[in-house]
């Protein structure tokens, strides 16, 4: 019995002191970038010897793993905090106003440029998983978003979602590259940063949203174009 007893401390003194080095370590990392910060800076920041970092982490590539789990798992928690007790729909508008809120790899890459730096060029097979497990996080939460919407009424019941899916990704993707910029260039042509938003905001209403939807927004399915417009006004 005693030894149970011991045994059971001892772990959780393992899993307290790992859980410092993890913690630290986010820190540490957000702070001068993952390049800059060694072993013996997280081990005298804890007060603690190599030997115990060892026992946790073979090497920093181990930890710089779990910093990085760790980080993607905290994102994805917030983002569903957020969307907790909201309507599919509300969700949706959310979006449109937002869309870079609710890409955890966006997000990640504007508040943490060094860190995403170091990964890219020093642990980019670290990178990548992290980014499709993101993307694949954003595509499985889109995919369940537009099927209780369908359930809710307030999106399409014709709307092909797998279909949907295949095209998400990118025309997001694309939209979010170029509304960083003053003006995009399309084939000598310059399209404003509001016509960008007006014909992607556009694109949502007519694919997505069912009559019943638009008319809990208060428009009629011909307004989508100046629903969009007016979504654009409040954002910019």
């Amino acid at each position: 019995m005693f030894q149970d007893t011991w045994g059971a401390k001892v772990k959780k003194m393992e899993t307290d002191i790992k859980q410092q080095i993890l913690d630290k370590s986010v820190e540490l990392f957000a702070q001068y970038g993952i390049r800059s910060v060694s072993i013996d800076d997280v081990c005298q920041q804890l007060k603690i010897s190599k030997k115990t970092f060892y026992i946790h982490y073979r090497q920093k590539e181990d930890l710089v793993t779990d910093v990085v789990r760790e980080q993607c798992k905290a994102q994805v928690d917030k983002l569903r905090s957020l969307l907790s007790g909201k309507t599919a729909l509300q969700i949706l508008m959310e979006f449109i106003r937002t869309p870079q809120k609710f890409k955890p790899s966006v997000a990640q890459q504007e508040k943490h440029r060094a860190v995403v730096h170091d990964l890219k060029k020093f642990y980019p097979t670290i990178w990548e998983r992290q980014q499709q497990f993101l993307k694949q996080i954003e595509i499985e939460g889109i995919g369940e978003l537009l099927r209780h919407g369908i359930c809710e009424g307030d999106f399409r019941s014709d709307l092909d979602v797998d279909l949907y899916l295949l095209f998400f990704q990118p025309m997001t993707d694309v939209f979010l590259e170029n509304i960083i910029k003053p003006k995009v260039n399309i084939n000598g042509r310059v399209v404003t940063k509001q016509r960008l938003y007006d014909f992607y905001l556009d694109l949502f209403m007519r694919q997505i949203i069912s009559e019943q939807g638009l008319k809990k927004l208060g428009i009629s399915p011909v307004d989508c174009t100046a629903e969009a417009e007016r979504t654009t006004n409040n954002s910019i």
